[in-house]
């Protein structure tokens, strides 16, 4: 597998997200450890806010971290029946063939762990650093072809072998950081008003209670939760045209274009919406269903051009 994440853009992102990290940490953890725990040590005072957000990030892609973060945020899941394990082995072991004959690697079934989504519906994700998760809907429904639940598993063998979700793992860390250290800041500053006549006293700290309440407006509440959020979507929906482009490379472009169908199928079918309004554009893990089927369309034209059949 690769040793770091698929583009630059994600390391620019996870070290602005650290960076937002450090600096809220120092402005909210530095007063409190000096005026609650009375810490005089500058080393103490400043090392702990400085460590704790690359500490945190660090330990994001431990299996302990991911085991706690699992608990919490992926609870719908199921280890795999005999008869599923069986089947899903025997497809796996064709698309790793595939993948070490195209890509040049020598991945083993062995090195991954899969799980199953306890829904009929047509859902796949994976997490961690080797785990893919399918739906009993891609299992059992007679709708779904062998061809199109290998080209699904192949787009999340892509998320992993570019450790996009160790990226995730990492911003999502970081994210729950921040806003843990800004609850912190928030409990501080609801004493503002019990601790004014006192802070006046000593050195008019109410003043630096002020400071923290804008420090974290501004790095929490604009910086991390609207622009950086924002500048994750947009990498976000890059990275899924790219996987996608990746099952095309392998050779099961149709499949994906016809899973991508019934996608749409089902949302005309339920009313999911597609518009295009700014704030689901903006906002949207995932490019719309069309457009990735656009893209996967454009992909073969560009194919046809290169060996001169357009």
């Amino acid at each position: 597998m690769k040793q770091g994440f698929r583009t630059k853009t994600a390391y620019l992102l996870l070290g602005i997200n650290i960076l937002l990290n450090t600096l809220i940490s120092l402005v909210i953890l530095v007063p409190i450890l000096i005026e609650i725990f009375n810490c005089r040590n500058p080393y103490i005072a400043l090392g702990i806010p400085l460590l704790l957000p690359l500490g945190m990030t660090a330990l994001a892609s431990t299996d302990l971290l991911i085991g706690i973060l699992k608990f919490f945020y992926i609870n719908n899941t199921r280890k795999l029946l005999n008869k599923e394990e069986e089947y899903l082995n025997s497809i796996v072991n064709e698309i790793l063939l595939i993948i070490n004959s195209e890509k040049n690697l020598e991945l083993k079934i062995e090195q991954f762990e899969f799980e199953i989504i306890k829904t009929r519906e047509l859902e796949a994700f994976a997490y961690g650093k080797n785990t893919i998760c399918v739906s009993e809907g891609f299992l059992y429904d007679e709708n779904i072809s062998e061809d199109e639940l290998k080209a699904v598993l192949m787009h999340e063998f892509s998320h992993l072998l570019n450790k996009d979700t160790i990226f995730l793992m990492c911003m999502l860390v970081s994210n729950l950081f921040m806003k843990g250290i800004g609850s912190i800041g928030s409990f501080w500053i609801k004493g503002i008003g019990k601790r004014s006549e006192y802070s006046r006293a000593k050195n008019n700290t109410f003043v630096l209670d002020i400071i923290i309440l804008i420090i974290y407006f501004i790095f929490v509440k604009l910086l991390s939760d609207t622009i950086l959020t924002l500048l994750l979507r947009v990498h976000d929906r890059k990275i899924e045209y790219q996987c996608d482009e990746f099952v095309a490379e392998l050779g099961y472009r149709d499949p994906l274009i016809s899973v991508f169908n019934k996608f749409l199928a089902l949302e005309r079918l339920y009313g999911i919406s597609t518009s295009n309004s700014l704030v689901q554009i903006l906002y949207s893990t995932h490019p719309k269903t069309e457009d990735r089927i656009r893209k996967l369309e454009e992909y073969e034209k560009e194919e046809k051009q290169e060996i001169g059949y357009i």
